[in-house]
């Protein structure tokens, strides 16, 4: 069942009409993107009145806004992702008015890096949504194929995935979920395995005029110990004899097609794993080595200087942009998990007109990628100039995660944000039979 999954998975890969999405310009989502970046212009006026509220959307014919939170809730009806699966906000409230108890299954933990995040973000989902008074099954899994021989899976109304990184977030989970006809909440397997990769969630970037730093992408043969390839931004991947690629020939191409300083990152690995800074080429070596030893592939990647922003995609619509400021170094693993580490300021200070183009371009990789529920786009700002660097499909969900917060800053409490969710993609899911859906009895 694993291979199978496997399987579905590369089909889905393989598919013509991918090739053809990715070529395409996504510049379409107009409608969306006015809904979403309705929020930015209410919050750069400070709306703080009925009238005003109304006068600022009156063009979005969103009527009788008091205040942001009520006018990020208002363009739900706007959005044009929102059609595609609940309406509107008006049938969220419908479907919690009916008293429905779900049944949902938590799963976290997993082999990946991240497992220690997954278990915190799973314990955090597993009791906001008890909160709201779902019946809600936490389990612990060692591996993605655990999931196979859990029986009770089948019972549950939904699954809520909070694995971080490995082949929890990779499509392999979402492809077994498939297979298993599960429904589950946030992205499928095909999106998750594209942003997963970041080199091909690049390349897909930079296809479509979205501005992310220059790269180089080296494969590396965990079994011979060896560099098997190496490809970049505009280059063509080098698969030559072995003695070609050497970690040589590895940093001079870096050194010319990047230049210093540059990051030295795992190509399919979150929670800044294994991130490092290269400020000359003496730390090149040792630094490759040591990421290359641990993961599959290697992404080398232009440094940006300047500021770490964040855009919360939810439902299809843009959260407000939210900065991080690390007291001291970049946001990594210890700055992203230590309280007090970091600052948070949402709504970003970034100045108009770059604050709504960073949200754009948020809101056109998340649709690019083909992401459902909720996903979070991180970029670096220089000046007046930003790039785009990854995005998450299941970001954290603890109480330090940037997700919540962007989502807290218009009104979204936590347990309603993961109950949209699951809702959310209760709708999508064509197949599941309605009589199971909140067949839970009401009283235990």
């Amino acid at each position: 069942m694993v291979r199978g999954g496997t399987r579905y998975l590369d089909r889905l890969l393989r598919r013509k009409h991918v090739q053809v999405t990715l070529d395409q310009d996504r510049t379409d989502t107009k409608s969306s993107q006015t809904a979403g970046g309705l929020l930015v212009r209410l919050q750069k006026r400070n709306v703080e009145s009925a009238e005003d509220a109304e006068n600022a959307v009156d063009t979005e014919n969103v009527k009788n806004v008091k205040n942001t939170k009520n006018a990020w809730h208002a363009t739900a009806a706007c959005s044009a992702r929102a059609a595609g699966g609940i309406r509107s906000r008006l049938d969220y409230e419908a479907m919690r008015d009916g008293g429905r108890r779900l049944r949902i299954t938590v799963l976290m933990g997993d082999d990946s890096p991240e497992r220690e995040i997954s278990l915190a973000s799973g314990q955090a989902v597993t009791a906001a949504l008890r909160e709201r008074g779902h019946q809600v099954d936490a389990v612990t899994i060692e591996h993605v194929g655990d999931v196979l021989a859990n029986t009770q899976l089948s019972a549950t109304d939904i699954v809520f995935p909070a694995l971080h990184g490995g082949f929890g977030e990779d499509g392999h989970l979402q492809a077994v979920f498939e297979v298993m006809q599960l429904p589950y909440a946030l992205s499928g397997p095909l999106a998750c395995a594209l942003a997963m990769n970041k080199a091909a969630a690049k390349r897909l970037m930079r296809g479509a005029g979205i501005p992310t730093p220059d790269w180089l992408m080296v494969a590396w043969d965990l079994a011979s110990g060896r560099p098997r390839g190496i490809s970049g931004a505009d280059s063509g991947a080098n698969i030559g004899p072995e003695n070609t690629l050497t970690i040589e020939y590895i940093q001079k191409r870096a050194t010319e097609e990047i230049g210093w300083p540059m990051v030295i990152k795992p190509n399919a690995a979150g929670s800044s794993v294994n991130v490092a800074i290269l400020q000359n080429p003496a730390e090149f070596a040792d630094a490759f080595e040591q990421v290359a030893s641990r993961h599959q592939d290697v992404l080398l990647e232009k440094y940006i200087p300047g500021r770490e922003v964040t855009g919360t995609i939810f439902l299809g619509r843009r959260l407000p942009l939210l900065e991080i400021r690390p007291r001291q170094g970049f946001y990594d693993y210890a700055n992203k998990y230590t309280p007090g580490a970091s600052e948070y300021l949402v709504p970003a200070p970034v100045h108009s007109p770059v604050y709504e183009q960073i949200s754009d371009d948020a809101l056109r990789v998340f649709d690019l990628l083909g992401c459902t529920g909720v996903a979070r786009v991180d970029f670096r700002l220089d000046g007046n100039r930003y790039y785009c660097l990854e995005v998450n499909t299941i970001p954290g969900m603890t109480a330090m995660s940037l997700v919540p917060m962007a989502a807290a800053s218009v009104g979204i409490d936590f347990a309603t944000m993961l109950e949209d969710l699951c809702l959310d993609a209760l709708a999508r899911q064509r197949t599941v039979d309605p009589t199971r859906i909140g067949n839970q009895e009401q009283g235990s």
